[in-house]
C-alpha cells in the first residue's frame, strides 16, 4: 500500500499546474512591459505539457481496465502541437497564441474529466516495469 498512489490526486496536481499556468498566460497577454520571467515560465509550462503528452499513452497502456479514448488523445496532441507552434510566433501573433491556449484548456478539461471519472488506485511502479 505504501507504493500505491492515487491517480486522481496526481491528475488533480497536473490540473492545478495547468490552472496556475493559465494565470501566467493571462498575465503575459496583458503584460505591456514584456516581462521575460513570464516568457520563461510559459516555455517551462510547455515543456511540462510536452512531457505529459508522452505520459498519457503510457498511462492508458498500463491501465488496461480503462478504454483508451484514442480520439481524445489525438485531439490533445493536436491542440498541444498548435499551442507550441503559436508560442513560437507569439511576438508576431499574440492573439493566435491566446486562441490556441483557450482551445488547449478546453481539450485538457475533457481529458481531465475522462480520467477522473474512470480512475482507481494503482501502483506507480507498473508504469516503469511494463
Amino acid at each position: 500500500m505504501k507504493n500505491t498512489m492515487f491517480e486522481k490526486k496526481q491528475f488533480e496536481m497536473i490540473d492545478n499546474i495547468i490552472q496556475r499556468s493559465n494565470e501566467i498566460v493571462q498575465k503575459l497577454l496583458n503584460d505591456k512591459e514584456k516581462n521575460s520571467n513570464l516568457y520563461i515560465s510559459i516555455t517551462l509550462v510547455l515543456m511540462f505539457l510536452h512531457q505529459l503528452s508522452g505520459f498519457l499513452p503510457i498511462f492508458f497502456k498500463v491501465r488496461q481496465n480503462i478504454v483508451l479514448d484514442f480520439d481524445l488523445l489525438v485531439s490533445f496532441e493536436g491542440k498541444l502541437t498548435k499551442l507550441i507552434d503559436a508560442w513560437r510566433n507569439f511576438d508576431q501573433e499574440p492573439e493566435e497564441f491566446k486562441n490556441n491556449w483557450e482551445q488547449f484548456l478546453e481539450i485538457w478539461q475533457k481529458v481531465y474529466k475522462y480520467i477522473q471519472n474512470t480512475l482507481e488506485p494503482f501502483d506507480i511502479h507498473k508504469i516503469y516495469l511494463n
